[in-house]
């Protein structure tokens, strides 16, 4: 049999896999603005609540399931306010996506928020984490 007819059904199978690693995507931005101009927001994966003043910004998603985490650090965590619909829980989800920044136990962190379709947490560092309630 010929090399080449041999090594096709193997470059198929790694093209038809590869494309299941496309699903997820990890991002990073040093500033909003770098943020903004990707188009992270329009795209919807950054929520509109995160502060100008934010660095640092690490965003991981997956497109298949909209699992998403997010962390990014802040200057003072006082000055800091999410959005008045976000409320304290008792309950979050241990997250199905983190991002590099996410402390181990983030589920765990006291003064979890529940913001629509995310948790938020801020950790004793100075970074704010949100993670998908889907798990």
């Amino acid at each position: 049999m010929d090399i080449k007819l041999k090594i096709l059904p193997v470059g198929v199978l790694v093209l038809l896999c590869s494309g299941c690693l496309f699903d997820e995507k990890y991002m990073t931005y040093d500033t909003i603005e770098e943020a903004k101009t990707d188009g992270a927001f329009e795209r919807g994966w950054l929520p509109l609540w995160i502060p100008k003043n934010a660095s640092n910004i690490h965003e991981y998603h997956n497109l298949d399931t909209n699992l998403q985490a997010i962390s990014f650090s802040i200057p003072s965590t006082k000055e800091f306010y999410l959005p008045i619909q976000c409320t304290v829980t008792n309950i979050a989800h241990v997250p199905s996506l983190k991002t590099k920044l996410f402390p181990n136990q983030v589920h765990l962190l006291s003064h979890i928020k529940s913001c629509g379709d995310l948790f938020v947490a801020i950790d004793g560092q100075g970074f704010v984490h949100a993670w998908s309630k889907q798990s």
